[in-house]
């Protein structure tokens, strides 16, 4: 019992200490969470649509790591060191990742909304179209009418 103990002791302290060695060094250019959490909702928003329609990304010569270059002043290894150290802190990329979710998810929805909104906006503006080219055939009947009464415009008729 004690040697199972002790061998159980050792393979901790073995583990704890390998856990120290294999800690990333903090990236020379570090990004913070915020600013991390603000890379990775970039990613995922150009994942979504790369996965919808690359042909929208392509037309406007659109990478995913140029985009982020230039947005965020990184290269990829400096994303790719700031990715390692993050997930050395599964706790710190948890709450990212967490974060990047419900900011993906409350982006759709407001969108969902948006199109929704200008779908029904669009569909008023047609129904008034219609409305209106309606109304201006009615008044036009309705000026033929009176012109007629009044004796503007002869009736023709094949007795004539």
């Amino acid at each position: 019992m004690l040697k199972n103990l002790i061998l159980l002791l050792c393979v901790f302290g073995l583990l704890g200490s390998c856990y120290q060695y294999n800690k990333p060094d903090k990236p020379d250019t570090f990004l913070s969470k915020e600013e991390m959490f603000h890379v990775l909702l970039d990613l995922k928003l150009i994942a979504e649509v790369k996965g919808k329609d690359k042909r929208v990304l392509d037309s406007a010569h659109i990478t995913t790591y140029n985009y982020i270059q230039k947005k965020y002043g990184i290269d990829s290894v400096q994303f790719e060191e700031n990715n390692a150290y993050y997930s050395f802190y599964l706790e710190d990329y948890k709450d990212i990742f967490t974060r990047v979710k419900d900011s993906f998810s409350k982006l759709k929805d407001h969108y969902r909304t948006v199109l929704e909104e200008e779908r029904i906006a669009k569909k008023k503006r047609d129904s008034l179209k219609s409305l209106e080219k309606g109304l201006n055939k009615w008044e036009l009947n309705k000026d033929l009418d009176e012109e007629l009464e009044s004796g503007l415009i002869e009736a023709i008729s094949d007795n004539d």
